[in-house]
């Protein structure tokens, strides 16, 4: 129980620090001009058509490619600095020891990974609220928007409505946006301590940079592209396509996060911790 408690305090003593952490300042500004940049489009077509919006706009925006890339880089953003090891680390290293304060950083990266993408749906949620109607069917304008050429600046794709309720969309978007904020933490936490400081940086950014060539090739390329699985469109619910199941995308993104902090953890104790400045 000790331990637990322990472990927790060192995550949670990373949230404290956003409150003085500019990039957190930087990374809300820039999350609230990408969402409501690519929601305008449907707001101005339920003002022209006079119609309400249900609040289940979170499952297309992760479907458009170029919000997929905006949105996870964001997450290079919140982590680049992995594994937070800054000045006040001694003085908690003191009554801890390495595994503990290692497992208290792999806590915050969950932690952090749910409420960033919980304050994208909320931001999402928020800009459509003057137009904002609660059904739990998916509503006239996104069912319209699904099922004609009408541009809109976002890709509305119809077989989201066709296999997923508006709630199992929400919460199965959510679940694979996270795991992908998670991979993508932990890649950067074991790259950064076992190599330079940038390296897990780059390769995360690597991968997300790969969505768009992803969303532009055959869909073999998919299955290399696990920042893809984010977007529901690109995940199959019925196991009868050739696009990744959901099974796979949550079982090798599960075995990929689990196997990086075994490896961390096995690394990093044979590693002397390196000091970042504070900012």
């Amino acid at each position: 129980m000790h331990r637990i408690k322990r472990v927790l305090s060192i995550s949670f003593a990373n949230f404290r620090k956003w409150i003085s952490n500019p990039r957190i300042f930087v990374l809300i500004l820039l999350l609230i001009m990408i969402v409501r940049n690519y929601l305008s489009p449907i707001i101005d077509i339920s003002k022209s058509l006079g119609m309400s919006i249900t609040p289940w706009v979170f499952p297309y925006l992760t479907c458009n490619c170029y919000f997929l890339l905006f949105f996870m880089l964001g997450i290079i953003l919140l982590f680049c600095d992995a594994p937070f090891c800054d000045n006040t680390q001694p003085y908690v290293l003191i009554r801890s020891n390495k595994n503990e304060w290692l497992l208290g950083q792999i806590v915050y990266i969950v932690f952090a990974s749910a409420l960033y993408v919980i304050t994208v749906i909320l931001l999402s949620i928020i800009f459509l609220v003057p137009y904002l109607t609660f059904n739990m069917d998916w509503g006239k304008v996104l069912g319209t928007l699904s099922q004609t050429e009408a541009y809109t600046g976002i890709y509305i794709p119809y077989k989201i409505q066709l296999n997923y309720s508006p709630v199992q969309a929400m919460i199965l978007s959510f679940i694979s946006s996270w795991i992908v904020c998670v991979f993508l933490g932990m890649i950067m936490l074991f790259f950064n301590i076992n190599f330079r400081h940038t390296i897990g940086n780059l390769i995360s950014c690597a991968l997300i940079a790969m969505v768009i060539f992803a969303r532009n090739s055959p869909f073999i390329v998919t299955y290399f592209s696990p920042v893809s699985w984010a977007s529901l469109d690109i995940i199959d619910p019925t196991n009868t396509t050739k696009y990744p199941s959901i099974l796979l995308v949550f079982s090798v993104l599960g075995i990929l996060i689990v196997l990086l902090a075994i490896l961390s953890n096995a690394t990093f104790k044979r590693k002397s911790i390196t000091l970042l400045p504070t900012l």
